[in-house]
């Protein structure tokens, strides 16, 4: 008995060590496990500063996106993206921008912005660039209410710039979260999201998930630990279209309530057979669709080697949107 115990046990260590060798072979390495503090950046980004509403917002200061798209970003005290020169004491109506990083304008100069070519475009509005790589719908919406609920000057109008991949993010589906970086090798950025729990949302906060023990050494449990993440964040497209669908509910209502109006901006990448502009329409958001024609496939809508909107793309994108900014401020 204890021989073919030590056989068994041979065999197995044998078949685990040659398995080890082909999972790195396939691409599977065990990931450097760093000792960088956490609190260099909790949020995982270096461009940012974390945020116990929602998650991070964009570090106040000169940033820079990889080259060749690192013009200059400025970001302001209150961590808004620059969006005009000078004063603008005479314009009548206030108005929150928020969305990711489409809106923010990573990768080009301040003045390329949508919400700079909006600001100049219609002297009587003062957009405010609150927009924030690597936002949800929900984080999003959190800022938004957090703007609302200041002790600034009641905003006319909120734009919430919508595309897209925002509904996985809405629910950190592991498709997102697979492609955050943070500044530990070996840990997992979950951002802030929402479930559901019958018809009720539940918020969960930001979270960094830490290696499994001894991880850094061993292909299978780098294996077996991103097969557990895929499960726990696997999200069906039921689920992120139904939270969506929640969370703009809500942002309605949250907009309405401070006095102020929702419009839904469609930027990009929103489904073909979605039916958000049908429920948009049908609980009477305010929208305007954006999206431009070839955006996937017409280089000159991005940056060089990036999937972020070129200069180009921001000046399609403020045409669209002016008109529509101009009709619900005059109402």
């Amino acid at each position: 008995m204890t021989r073919t115990l030590a056989l068994f046990a041979a065999t197995l260590g044998i078949c685990l060590a040659l398995g080890e060798i082909v999972l790195r072979v396939a691409g599977v390495t065990p990931p450097p496990i760093g000792a960088v503090p956490a609190d260099r950046a909790a949020a995982g980004f270096g461009w940012a500063e974390p945020d116990p509403v929602v998650g991070w917002l964009s570090r106040p200061g000169v940033q820079r996106w990889i080259p060749p798209n690192d013009a200059p970003m400025t970001f302001l005290p209150d961590h808004r993206r620059a969006s005009w020169a000078g004063e603008r004491s005479d314009a009548r109506d206030r108005v929150l921008l928020v969305g990711c990083s489409y809106s923010a304008g990573l990768g080009v100069a301040d003045a390329d912005t949508f919400a700079w070519r909006l600001n100049d475009a219609l002297p009587a509005l003062r957009i405010e660039n609150h927009a924030t790589s690597a936002w949800s719908t929900w984080q999003s919406l959190r800022r938004a209410e957090q703007l609302l609920a200041g002790d600034g000057a009641t905003p006319a109008l909120v734009v919430y710039a919508y595309m897209g991949n925002h509904d996985q993010r809405n629910v950190s589906r592991y498709e997102w979260l697979e492609g955050l970086e943070t500044t530990r090798p070996g840990t997992h950025l979950v951002p802030p999201h929402v479930t559901l729990d019958g018809d009720a949302l539940v918020e969960h906060p930001l979270a960094i998930l830490e290696p499994w023990p001894l991880e850094g050494r061993s292909a299978w449990l780098t294996l077996a630990h991103d097969l557990a993440l895929r499960a726990q964040y696997r999200r069906s497209k039921q689920l992120r279209r139904e939270v969506t669908e929640r969370l703009l509910l809500r942002f309605d209502a949250s907009t309405h309530a401070a006095g102020a109006r929702l419009l839904v901006a469609l930027l990009a990448d929103v489904d073909p057979d979605s039916a958000l502009p049908r429920f948009l329409a049908d609980h009477r958001i305010e929208f305007v669709d954006c999206q431009l024609p070839g955006w996937r496939e017409d280089a000159v809508l991005h940056l060089a080697n990036d999937v972020h909107p070129s200069p180009l793309a921001h000046e399609r994108w403020a045409a669209c949107l002016a008109p529509a900014l101009a009709r619900l401020s005059a109402r």
